[in-house]
């Protein structure tokens, strides 16, 4: 039994690693519409399996290093500390880092996603009113209502940068400001 319980303590780890390497994030791929992020709730996991594994194997270990008589007693103990692992992960999961409302990746908040993102004013936007900005994003041409951030004029056909994206309008600040600050 105790070859189990290291390969279960080796195995647990190995797994996290693999998790964090790949990402615990899963993204639409490239092109693909924000729909196509898969809904995010606790559920057995990689991560999850990883965190039963690793301790069913040290509480395993342990117990049979401490030489706790009953091999059987030994299994249980180690089986029920793995799923306690797993249940307590999977809690602290769906309760507050699965927050529904939270973006997927800080990064990826919607209204930042495109900040930075050259592009060029296709309209100029109206003292009052928006304009309208294009540019590339994953190999496609998009189009977006936009407004300068400083209120300042923008012409058609210069060259801007997208600060953010709010209620579908693109704040975009001239790419002559942007690289005398630079």
């Amino acid at each position: 039994m105790i070859v189990l319980y290291i390969a279960a303590l080796l195995a647990g780890p190995a797994l996290a690693v693999r998790v964090m390497v790949a990402g615990v994030l899963r993204l639409p791929p490239a092109g693909a519409p924000a729909e196509a992020i898969p809904a995010r709730r606790a559920r057995l996991s990689p991560a999850l399996g990883a965190a039963g594994a690793t301790v069913f194997g040290l509480v395993g270990a342990a117990m049979t290093r401490l030489a706790v008589p009953g091999a059987g007693l030994r299994f249980v103990s180690a089986l029920l500390a793995g799923a306690v692992a797993v249940g307590g992960a999977g809690l602290v999961l769906k309760l507050w880092a699965l927050d529904p409302r939270a973006p997927l990746d800080p990064e990826d908040d919607p209204g930042h996603r495109l900040q930075g993102t050259p592009a060029t004013v296709t309209r100029a936007p109206s003292p009052t009113g928006n304009g309208e900005v294009a540019f590339r994003y994953d190999g496609v041409r998009r189009v977006l209502p936009a407004r300068a951030v400083d209120g300042r004029p923008l012409a058609a056909g210069i060259e801007v940068v997208i600060d953010h994206v709010t209620d579908g309008v693109a704040w975009v600040e001239g790419w002559a400001r942007v690289e005398a600050r630079m």
